[in-house]
C-alpha cells in the first residue's frame, strides 16, 4: 500500500481573509512546466487520473499511486486547441468537451464537439466524436445522467451563454436543456462574462457551479436533463477574491475549487451552513488556481481528494505569481472522521 506523506498545509495569516480550518496532508503528485493549465480530472475504476488540459487539446494519465508519478500524453485531439470537461458515461468510457481556446485570444465560438474515450480489457484506449455543437460557444462543465441507460446520455454547459445542453450519447443530438437566471452568464472580471461551470448529478439533483455569479447551486432534474423543480442556492463565495469553479461531492458535502481563491472549499449539500476553507489559501502557490477535483475510488484511496490547477495563469498568485499546472493528493481523513 502506498503511504502518503503528511505536509502541513501553511496558514494565511492575514486579518479578515479565509483561512484553513483543520488542513490537511498534501502531497504534489507532480507539478507542469510554467504555462500548462490543467483543466478538469476524472478517475478511472483502476485508479489512474485522467486529466484535460487546456493550452494543449491533450489528455493526459497518471497513476498516482506509483513513485515519482509522471502523466503522459495518451490522445491528442484533431482540429483543436484545448480538451475542458469530463464525465465517465459508461464503465472506463468517459466524455469530453473539445474545442478552440487561448489565454491570449480566448474562445473561438463555433469550435466545440464532444469526444468519448474508451478503454478496453487490454487498456488500450479509442477515441471518437460523438457529436459538433457548433452552437455552442464555451463548453466547459460536463456531467453524465444517471437513469439514461449505458454509455449515458450527459450534460454539458456553455459558460459564456450561461445554459446546459442535453446530449444524447447514441445519437449525437442535442438540445437546450436548462436556461435560467442561476445558469446565466454575467460580467465577470477574470472570464469577461461567465455562467454555469462545473456541475454534477447527486441524489437526482443537478448540482452546479455558476463563476460569474459566484454561486454553488441545486435543482432537481428528470433523467433527461429537465428541471423537475425550482433552482436554489446551496453557497456564495465567502468572498470576492474567490470563485466557484468544479467540485466534488463525498457524502453531504461539497468540495468546491475557489480558482483564484487558491484553495478548497467545504460546503453542506442542504445549504444550511456557511462554508469553510478546508485547505490552501489566497496568498499560497500549495493550490495556484485550482480547476477541479475528483475523489479516489479505490479502497487505498477513496479518501484522497485530487485537485488539478491551472498554476495561476490566469489569476496569478499575489498578481504576478505563476506556476506549473499541478496534480495534488489530499488526504481527507482529517475532515471526514
Amino acid at each position: 500500500m502506498h503511504s502518503w506523506p503528511v505536509f502541513l498545509l501553511q496558514l494565511l495569516l492575514v486579518h479578515g481573509l479565509p483561512q484553513a480550518d483543520n488542513a490537511a496532508p498534501v502531497r504534489l503528485l507532480y507539478e507542469y512546466p510554467v504555462g500548462t493549465w490543467i483543466e478538469n480530472i476524472a478517475v478511472r475504476s483502476n485508479g489512474d487520473l485522467l486529466l484535460t488540459v487546456l493550452n494543449v487539446p491533450h489528455l493526459d494519465q497518471v497513476s498516482p499511486y506509483k513513485a515519482n508519478a509522471t502523466p503522459e500524453t495518451i490522445h491528442s485531439f484533431p482540429n483543436a486547441l484545448s480538451v475542458f470537461g469530463i464525465a465517465e458515461i459508461a464503465p472506463d468510457v468517459f466524455a469530453m468537451a473539445v474545442g478552440n481556446f487561448t489565454l491570449t485570444g480566448g474562445v473561438q465560438p463555433g469550435s466545440f464537439s464532444i469526444w468519448s474515450v474508451s478503454f478496453t480489457m487490454h487498456d488500450t484506449m479509442e477515441a471518437h466524436k460523438i457529436a459538433d455543437l457548433p452552437q455552442a460557444t464555451f463548453l466547459n462543465g460536463l456531467c453524465s445522467l444517471p437513469g439514461t441507460g449505458s454509455p449515458k446520455d450527459f450534460l454539458v454547459g456553455d459558460i459564456k451563454q450561461g445554459l446546459i445542453y442535453y446530449v444524447d450519447t447514441s445519437t449525437g443530438d442535442y438540445g437546450v436543456a436548462i436556461n435560467n437566471s442561476f445558469t446565466a452568464a454575467v460580467s465577470d472580471p477574470v472570464f469577461g462574462t461567465a455562467g454555469v461551470n462545473g456541475m454534477h448529478v447527486h441524489d437526482g439533483d443537478l448540482f452546479f457551479t455558476n463563476t460569474g455569479q459566484a454561486l454553488f447551486a441545486k435543482m432537481h432534474i428528470h433523467t433527461s436533463g429537465t428541471p423537475a423543480g425550482e433552482p436554489t442556492i446551496v453557497a456564495r463565495v465567502l468572498n470576492s477574491s474567490m470563485e466557484f469553479d468544479d467540485f466534488a461531492i463525498k457524502d453531504n458535502d461539497a468540495y468546491l475549487v475557489t480558482g483564484s481563491g487558491n484553495s478548497i472549499e467545504r460546503v453542506g449539500l442542504e445549504g444550511t451552513s456557511k462554508g469553510r476553507i478546508v485547505a490552501g489559501s489566497l496568498n499560497s502557490t500549495q493550490f495556484a488556481e485550482p480547476t477541479s477535483c475528483a475523489f479516489g475510488r479505490t479502497e487505498a484511496d477513496r479518501h484522497i481528494l485530487y485537485v488539478v490547477t491551472a498554476g495561476g495563469l490566469a489569476t496569478p498568485v499575489d498578481g504576478d505569481v505563476t506556476v506549473g499546472a499541478q496534480v495534488l493528493a489530499v488526504d481527507t481523513r482529517l475532515w471526514l472522521s
